[in-house]
């Protein structure tokens, strides 16, 4: 009898206490207001390493691909839409978006021999795999 007593003065106090609850429903998520994580496949073949990063609304010109050792970054960045209505909005979350993404790559790729496109809102990278048969022996010495 306590314990149902107790259950039922818990589920009272959680209502009583967060009244706005519903609200946060229609609240976007919190990473819309800041950076967001890039959406990847990555695929390989014989030759390379071909990488689809999602990211629609962007224009080749936000988009950022750097390649450091065995790792590939992605970013994006959408600075605030000009608009000449801008004091007629009730809402407004289309400002300022940027996205990243660090991938290490499975393969040895040579970044002088990338290349990427952008077309309907998705990237493609491809990155062409370097042999073994190129990489460097070192000798040690006593």
């Amino acid at each position: 009898m306590i314990q149902r007593n107790n259950y039922y003065i818990n589920r009272k106090l959680s209502s009583l206490m967060n009244p706005y609850s519903s609200l946060w429903s229609y609240m976007p998520p919190i990473e819309h207001s800041s950076s967001q994580v890039i959406p990847i496949d990555i695929r390989i073949d014989d030759n390379n390493v071909i990488v689809h990063a999602e990211l629609p609304g962007m224009m080749p010109s936000d988009l950022s691909v750097e390649i450091d050792k065995d790792i590939l970054r992605i970013e994006s960045t959408v600075d605030k839409p000009t608009d000449e209505h801008h004091n007629d909005y009730i809402v407004r979350e289309r400002r300022v978006r940027s996205a990243k993404r660090a991938i290490k790559l499975p393969h040895t790729v040579d970044p002088e021999s990338t290349t990427s496109t952008y077309k309907n809102g998705i990237l493609e990278i491809n990155l062409p795999k370097l042999d073994r048969a190129q990489s460097t022996r070192i000798t040690v010495g006593s």
